[in-house]
């Protein structure tokens, strides 16, 4: 078994970071590394895409293509084999309930790239399962999170779009309309996914994400620049305050030796104050309603 770092291999050499920034060789035996290389190589040369997952030794790794003037250059983050408990998240108990009892719209994880997200996404789909069954559908590019199968009292169907000809766009389109009680988008990235995912929620369909952003602000901002290449989008902000019910921004750092999580959160789905803000791009003022939700740190 691996280490839980990002992996990075280039020719015949791995490589990894520790929390200070320092890189170094990753210390394992020659054939275990040269069975890792390998793996990645005879995968890479089948994809067209620029990330994929792979198992090895039975965990599974999500790999992304770097090609580099020294040729290609492979990014392994190593996903996760089981659901984290959601109260062993490091959520504070005031973010707990909240999310919990949020019936439908989107819930959307915001953060930097390995801040936790995906994770904090399937910690709480595990426990909704837990709490209400159902199934679950998921459109995933690559698949990141142990989804398939029984979860609590429900069943979850994964969707690897990135594998199948149509791709995310047909797999997304396919959830949405077979109406699962729970709908788990990988990553909100372009102007479809905004369009297609936030009027799903507007219509009732309880959905999670994720989304690359700085800040919970900065998060509005970020859909805003997606969505400028789909001029069926109309009204972002309306549709915005419309269909996301909660976003939660995660902030990863390493605190004496290990890594803990920090957390902000803004409820929308039940102010009309919250509301009536995003409506008119008043952003900046959601300050406040941001501050009433007092983050913790947490391990993760």
């Amino acid at each position: 078994m691996l280490l839980n770092s990002d992996l990075y291999v280039m020719d015949q050499t791995i490589f990894v970071k520790d929390g200070s920034g320092s890189i170094s060789q990753l210390s394992i035996p020659e054939n275990e590394k040269a069975r890792l290389i390998s793996a990645v190589q005879v995968r890479a040369r089948t994809e067209s895409r620029d990330s994929f997952r792979i198992e090895f030794d039975g965990d599974f790794y999500r790999v992304s293509v770097f090609n580099s003037l020294n040729g290609p250059f492979y990014i392994l983050r190593k996903n996760p084999s089981k659901l984290i408990d959601f109260n062993k998240l490091g959520l504070p108990s005031l973010f707990k309930s909240n999310l919990l009892e949020i019936d439908k719209g989107m819930i959307l994880f915001a953060g930097d790239v390995g801040s936790g997200k995906t994770t904090s996404c399937g910690s709480l789909i595990g426990q909704i399962m837990n709490d209400h069954g159902g199934i679950l559908l998921t459109a995933e590019d690559p698949i990141e999170l142990p989804l398939t199968g029984p979860i609590g009292k429900g069943y979850g169907f994964q969707n690897d779009s990135g594998e199948h000809e149509l791709g995310f766009e047909k797999a997304l389109r396919t959830a949405v309309r077979c109406s699962p009680d729970l709908l788990f988008v990988g990553e909100i990235r372009d102007a479809f996914t905004v369009d297609n995912a936030l009027r799903a929620s507007v219509n009732g369909l309880k959905s999670i994400s994720t989304i690359h952003s700085e800040s919970i602000i900065g998060t509005f901002f970020r859909l805003k620049a997606l969505s400028q290449s789909m001029s069926s989008v109309g009204n972002l902000d309306a549709l915005i305050a419309e269909s996301i019910a909660a976003i939660v921004f995660v902030k990863r750092f390493e605190f004496v030796g290990s890594w803990k999580s920090s957390f902000q959160m803004l409820r929308i789905d039940n102010d009309k104050s919250v509301k009536h803000l995003i409506r008119t791009g008043d952003y900046t003022k959601l300050v406040n309603p941001i501050d009433q939700f007092s983050g913790r740190a947490g391990s993760m």
